[in-house]
This record gives structure tokens, sequence and C-alpha cells, in this order.
């Protein structure tokens, strides 16, 4: 389950963007036993946006999954999906 603090976090960061389908993919993975770390919200994320510090929700332990590679590029396809902005950080996507 993704820490409420977290998603209401992206959502003021972007509020045009719909992460239903992001959160509940999230949500529907199974933690990976080896895999990689996914930030909820993206580091590339700026720090500051409308008074709040985004730095504290980067090293909060509730912001970072640990998924399958696999899942790891599809969350961020799903970020891309939800705000296009952040398809930037789908890399491996990208063919980087």
């Amino acid at each position: 389950m993704i820490a409420t603090h977290i998603k209401e976090a992206l959502r003021l960061r972007y509020p045009k963007a719909d992460f239903t389908e992001y959160f509940a993919f999230l949500e529907a993975c199974p933690v990976a036993e080896y895999g990689e770390g996914h930030h909820i919200i993206p580091q590339s994320v700026p720090r500051v946006y409308q008074g709040k510090v985004y730095e504290l929700y980067k090293s909060d332990p509730a912001g970072i999954i640990k998924l399958t590679i696999a899942d790891h590029d599809k969350a961020h396809l799903l970020l891309g999906k939800a705000e296009p902005w952040l398809l930037r950080t789908a890399r491996r996507a990208r063919g980087f």
C-alpha cells in the first residue's frame, strides 16, 4: 500500500495528471526480492513546489518500492502516461 502522503505529494505537484493507473499498478506489484528501488515520486520532480519541500519525500522510505526490472520500466511508462513530462524518467523505455 502506498502511503497517503506520498500519493498526495505527487498529486499536488501535478494536479491535472491522473495517477490512478500508476498507483494501482504499484499496489498490485509483488515486492521483488531481487530488483530495483523505484522512487514513487521521481527524483526529477523539483525540490520545492508551492511551498512543499519534496526532498523530504525523496528520502522517505515509504516513497521507495522494490520492483523487478520489467515492473520498474512499466511503472515509469505509466508515470509518463499520467504526466507526459515524466515520460523522460523512463530511460530504458526510450532505449537508454
